[in-house]
């Protein structure tokens, strides 16, 4: 049996597909900014890391996000 789920992806993923989607002529600009939803622009907004894989080696911690975007500063452990 097969499942079918709706693919979720990043607000640039979406960007991206809708914009190779208009260059290869499979949509036209009207349809592709109805596919955009207001939360993919509302996570472009948030700064990101340019290249994450440069930063690979730095990590010190994973988590779950709390919001779209990065950060970067230092480390306290008391107040």
């Amino acid at each position: 049996m097969l499942q079918c789920r709706v693919g979720k992806r990043t607000g640039k993923g979406a960007i991206k597909i809708v914009v190779d989607m208009v260059q290869e002529g499979l949509i036209d600009t009207r349809s592709a900014i109805k596919m955009v939803e207001p939360q993919h622009l509302d996570q472009l907004l948030h700064p990101q890391f340019e290249d994450p894989s440069k930063y690979k080696d730095k990590v010190v911690a994973v988590g779950l996000p709390a919001s779209p975007g990065a950060a970067v500063g230092q480390v306290v452990f008391t107040a």
